[in-house]
Order: structure tokens, then sequence, then C-alpha cells
């Protein structure tokens, strides 16, 4: 099934800076960071549209 949705009309939410949130920007997403256990390395170009610390937060994002 496809969706017929762009990339940026996405928002993709994960835990991992490089394998989640740099992955998704590259594709074209909006991008989520859940902080939890991974820490932010320094030099990634990727920027989360927002962090949050629980997946129940993305209630309150949009």
């Amino acid at each position: 099934m496809q969706l017929e949705v762009m990339p940026e009309q996405c928002i993709y939410e994960g835990d991992h800076p490089v394998n989640d949130i740099e992955g998704a920007a590259k594709a074209g997403n909006g991008t989520v960071w859940i902080k939890v256990n991974q820490p932010w390395p320094d030099g990634l170009t990727a920027k989360p549209l927002h962090q949050i610390e629980q997946i129940k937060e993305m209630l309150t994002l949009f």
C-alpha cells in the first residue's frame, strides 16, 4: 500500500541520533528525537524538530 505522501510530509521519531534522526533527515523527513539511551554526538548535522523524553509527549507536539 502506498500512502502517496512526500518525505517532507512525514515525521520520524527515534532514539538513536545517527541511525534514526540523521538517516530520516537525509531521506527528507522531519524528526523527533527521544532522548533516552543515546547521547547526541558532536558534529552531527541533523537537527530534530523536537526533543522528547517519553513517547507520550508526541501527543502534545502536533
